[in-house]
């Protein structure tokens, strides 16, 4: 019997920029288990893009096409069965992944709906994608699988038999011994993904203690948490050190909850001593744990803030948490590890998610500045999305909380095949409750891009430092910067018109509204263009940063000052801030523009802003006055040049390239150092030569600004 020929693939678009760019790890598991279990009886080939997979199976049928099945891939794997179909039809199409409910009866419905899968593997893939190649190991005859593989239930698989009934086979109990499945890095499988656009993918441990109504792992059957041994872990990172390309600056952890287990910090140490000898990871994306902040904030100080720590809220309210089964930490209580945090000198980020349920426009209110008091760095705003397989989304929750849901598509995940048809990924997601209305959820979201354009990142801190010192509240400036857009530039009004045009324009009332508009080649373009469809805080945080950072500094310090006058009343107060706002323009002037060399922002200031805002001895900014105004230009460092290249290379640099740089990327690395003209001055740099090259000696890799060294 020749070998059973296998096609793995967790697909991405990469139409205008890649979509998801972490390693197809999940498969990888999948390949590396049959491997070892079936050895030479089957040929694996895994894929990521689109563009690979059509052309080999075009090229070259397999015996078994298995697709991942995630929100961001579910229609795209659907074409794919459907050209599968007409180039070789014995081919059996297996799906497996999260986006499938955990109710018989909902998974009896998504079969007959998408009668083009044959089988669906559930919960453990590894496990279940397995039987399936025993089963037809056992009948011996490949060409004859569809008709064979069917024949009786297959545990850990769903399927419609024959006769029309629905055949869900034996749960698999979920593997306690992980090492069990073999490595899909030490195996060799990952090694074809090392091709410098994307991020290697890490499992520590598989899952969540906590129920979550709005998340997969939130279900009962995901509740224990079983762990790869920490020699596996090391082992893998090792090897993924050795083999990442220098332009890839990213290691992605699938942990639910990174962090929170006591062996996590041996992990982070592990991680650290690899930074210190290659440089590489320079940013780690995780999930940090839901409560042990204090444990947690211990392991990421052996990363030097390169893993920033998410207190994942959602809300503040404790009605709406326990609404979605889900306990907090109590405000004192961040506070406290915030504090923590700032001691030394770790970032922390929070996301947030409106239209909760019993949720109201006052109590998110609320949440968003108990984060802001609590000096938390980076606050992420989502619009609640129903996901497949969530005990959220049932008919029961819908009506329980007055639901009303629009469809939207998923940014950058839309793609033409090669067939000519335009495929795209959508998401349901809740604009209004029975406790919010559609307009209360728009002014909420101009709230969010307020917030996401002037708080996040740290480009103000400056800014909000004054303001805390002052014993001023933070969030009634971003308050107030909502209400008295009356008082903002034209191009920020603008802005935000449009922003709220968009916030609306981009949801429909039905799926398939949606999807017959976006069937017509001309508006499928607009998404293409970037006109349509992009995630749109990211869209206009990116716009900020390109073309409108004046104005929106501008903007920003008008409000400051006007609360500042109202408040505190003194002019001294309202000249410091005067110093502030020049240094906080100078610093993040131009970072993603094209000519981004060429400017260099200069400008005179009477107070050292930039050592002040590192202090940490909560000095005023009195303290820092120099004996006489100092000339300041704000450069580049080679590192942030780099870095800055690396990404663009890989992402782009047009509004949807910049927004997916921003997820990737602290932003608060690359913000424009202060270098000063006094010679006393520059005996404080580390290396002042590092900031100067001509532009011509860019590709010698010596960077930084142009013609910087002619004052």
């Amino acid at each position: 019997m020749k070998p059973i020929k296998i096609y793995l693939a967790d697909l991405t678009y990469n139409t205008v920029s890649i979509a998801n760019d972490a390693f197809p790890l999940n498969i990888g598991y999948v390949g590396a288990y049959c491997k070892e279990r079936f050895g030479d009886q089957i040929e694996l080939t895994l894929f990521k893009y689109i563009e690979d997979l059509e052309d080999s199976i075009r090229s070259s049928a397999p015996d078994i096409l298995a697709l991942s099945n995630y929100p961001w891939n579910h229609a795209l794997d659907l074409e794919l069965f459907e050209t599968m179909r007409d180039i070789h039809p014995e081919t059996l199409r297996v799906m497996g992944g999260s986006n499938i409910s955990h109710e018989s009866e909902l998974q009896s419905e998504f079969l007959r709906t998408n009668e083009i899968i044959d089988v669906y593997v559930y919960l453990e893939g590894e496990i279940g994608f397995s039987n399936i190649v025993e089963r037809i190991l056992q009948e011996g005859e490949i060409n004859l699988q569809r008709s064979h593989v069917k024949s009786g239930a297959i545990g850990g698989c769903l399927f419609i038999d024959s006769e029309g009934k629905f055949v869900r086979g034996q749960t698999i109990p979920r593997l306690k011994a992980l090492d069990e499945f073999p490595s899909p890095y030490l195996t060799g499988l990952m090694d074809k993904f090392f091709d410098g656009s994307l991020s290697p993918m890490m499992e520590t441990n598989r899952g969540c203690p906590f129920s979550c109504t709005f998340c997969h792992e939130g279900h009962a059957v995901y509740q224990k948490v079983n762990f790869f041994s920490l020699d596996r872990v090391n082992a893998e990172l090792d090897y993924i050190a050795q083999r990442v390309p220098p332009q890839v600056h990213n290691l992605i952890f699938c942990d639910p909850n990174f962090g929170m287990y006591g062996r996590d910090k041996d992990i982070c140490t592990t991680i650290a001593g690899i930074q210190k000898k290659t440089g590489w990871p320079k940013d780690i994306k995780a999930t940090t744990g839901k409560n042990k902040k204090d444990h947690i904030a211990s392991a990421l100080y052996e990363l030097n803030g390169s893993l920033q720590m998410w207190l994942s809220v959602q809300s503040m309210d404790d009605d709406v948490l326990d609404n979605i089964k889900r306990s907090n930490i109590s405000l004192p209580a961040m506070m406290q590890i915030q504090s923590t945090l700032s001691a030394n000198k770790l970032p922390s980020k929070s996301e947030i998610i409106v239209a909760m349920p019993g949720e109201t426009y006052e109590s998110h209110i609320r949440s968003i500045s108990k984060l802001v008091t609590a000096s938390v760095d980076t606050i992420t705003a989502y619009t609640l999305m129903l996901l497949n397989g969530t005990d959220m989304n049932t008919p029961e929750q819908r009506d329980e909380w007055g639901f009303v849901t629009k469809f939207r598509v998923l940014p950058r995940d839309f793609g033409k095949l090669a067939n000519g048809k335009n495929v795209l990924e959508v998401e349901e997601v809740v604009a209004a409750t029975k406790d919010m209305s559609f307009e209360e959820y728009v002014e909420l979201r101009r709230l969010h891009l307020i917030i996401s354009t002037i708080y996040n990142g740290k480009g103000y801190a400056g800014l909000f430092k004054f303001f805390r010192q002052s014993k001023l509240d933070v969030f009634l400036l971003l308050d107030g910067m909502l209400r008295n857009f009356a008082q903002a530039p034209i191009a920020v009004q603008e802005s935000m018109v449009d922003f709220e045009e968009e916030t609306r324009d981009e949801l429909w009332d039905s799926e398939e509204d949606l999807r017959s508009f976006y069937s017509i080649d001309h508006n499928y373009d607009q998404l293409v263009s970037g006109d349509l469809g992009a995630n749109l805080l990211q869209k206009y945080v990116s716009s900020f940063l390109m073309e409108a950072s004046d104005e929106w500094l501008r903007y920003t310090f008008t409000v400051a000052k006007d609360i500042v006058s109202e408040q505190l009343g003194d002019n001294q107060s309202l000249y410091r801030l005067e110093n502030i706002e020049r240094y906080s323009g100078a610093r993040t002037r131009n970072i993603f523009g094209a000519n981004r060399l060429d400017v260099v922002p200069e400008d005179f200031l009477e107070y050292d802003v930039e050592a002040w805002v590192l202090d940490e001895k909560a000095k005023s900014l009195s303290e820092f006055r120099f004996e006489k105004p100092e000339r300041v230009r704000f450069l580049f460092t080679q590192d942030q040049y780099r870095l800055l290249e690396d990404y663009i290379e890989r992402f782009g640099n047009d509004h949807q390239g910049i927004g997916k740089i921003l997820t990737k990327m602290n932003i608060n690395s690359v913000w424009r150092k202060c270098v000063y003209s006094s010679k006393e001055r520059w005996a404080e740099e580390e290396t002042p030569d590092i900031y100067y090259s001509l532009l011509d000696e860019q590709a010698s890799g010596g960077v930084i600004a142009s013609k910087a060294n002619k004052w």
